[in-house]
């Protein structure tokens, strides 16, 4: 992500974070918000784990009908937000459901062009 300016696309994912405010430049504490999309489409009444690597426990609320919420940055540093979904499976003698995850990472910190 860049520091300044507009986000860059995302190529799309089967699931996937997006965030729509840039959070490259805030400070711990801060918040942002993000879309949670299951193939291009919102998906509803998921939390999003807000420190992958060192709180995983730590939880966003629960997303709305269009997909988004508001999460807080955990770190000055790297960040690592994640989500988890399941779509059942059905006629398959396999498995019963597909589990899928999605992670966002990025560095908080401004990057300075020296």
């Amino acid at each position: 992500m860049h520091a300044h300016g507009d986000l860059p696309a995302f190529p799309a994912q089967p699931l996937q974070i997006v965030p729509l405010d840039n959070p490259v430049g805030l400070k711990p504490g801060e918040k942002f918000r993000v879309r949670l999309l299951l193939e291009g489409k919102p998906l509803e009444g998921k939390q999003i784990t807000l420190d992958y690597a060192g709180l995983p426990e730590l939880v966003s609320e629960k997303t709305n009908a269009n997909g988004e919420a508001e999460v807080m940055l955990r770190n000055a540093g790297v960040n690592i937000l994640a989500v988890s979904h399941a779509i059942p499976l059905e006629g398959n003698v396999a498995a019963d459901k597909k589990g899928l995850t999605a992670t966002l990472t990025f560095i908080a910190e401004p990057h300075v062009h020296e």
